[in-house]
């Protein structure tokens, strides 16, 4: 029988640990970013609308390691019963950056700085607001990538599983035991 030498962690016990906490992350993501963003995105189209008006409209730029992305920032306000509330979604799924400017340059260029606009909002939290409602391929990503870790995380999981099993095969087979005499 084969022994391990303390201090030493083996590949089944380190691929539960790791898939453990790719599962916690991508349950994490799905539960607080991608449903709740893939629900509003699809519920958003129901919403009751008021107007408003764009505060702020630029495009943004972050520097990091010695590339640049880009992003449109774009701030606008409305009414609900009376309480001025500001937000800064134009959809679902837009709070990303890119390398490539021009998308950017076209929302900066469709929103600019005081223009009137129709403002979806949920009834359930005016403070929840959308430009263009519905969902769109970005509305997804957080969904996507949580399934994504989640799947790794099973993955993970299944390696000291399966190796499990095959010892309790192997040792069945070694005491004279196959599972042909289960059945």
């Amino acid at each position: 029988m084969k022994t391990q030498p303390s201090g030493c962690m083996s590949g089944s016990t380190i691929a539960f640990g790791v898939g453990t906490i790719f599962l916690v992350i991508g349950y994490c993501l799905l539960t607080f970013w991608g449903k709740p963003t893939l629900e509003n995105a699809k519920n958003s189209v129901n919403w009751p609308t008021v107007p408003g008006k764009v505060t702020e409209s630029k495009i943004g730029s972050h520097t990091s390691d010695g590339s640049t992305t880009y992003s449109a920032d774009v701030t606008y306000r409305y009414l609900v019963e009376e309480a001025e509330i500001h937000s800064d979604r134009v959809w679902f799924g837009d709070n990303y950056s890119s390398s490539d400017r021009t998308m950017f340059e076209r929302i900066v260029n469709k929103y600019p700085v005081g223009k009137e606009v129709k403002v979806y909002y949920n009834p359930d939290d005016e403070f929840i607001a959308v430009l263009e409602p519905g969902a769109v391929t970005s509305s997804y990503i957080g969904f996507g990538m949580g399934w994504g870790f989640m799947g790794i995380g099973f993955g993970l999981l299944l390696i000291p599983m399966g190796r499990m099993l095959f010892k309790k095969r192997d040792s069945a087979g070694q005491d004279g035991f196959t599972m042909a005499d289960e059945f």
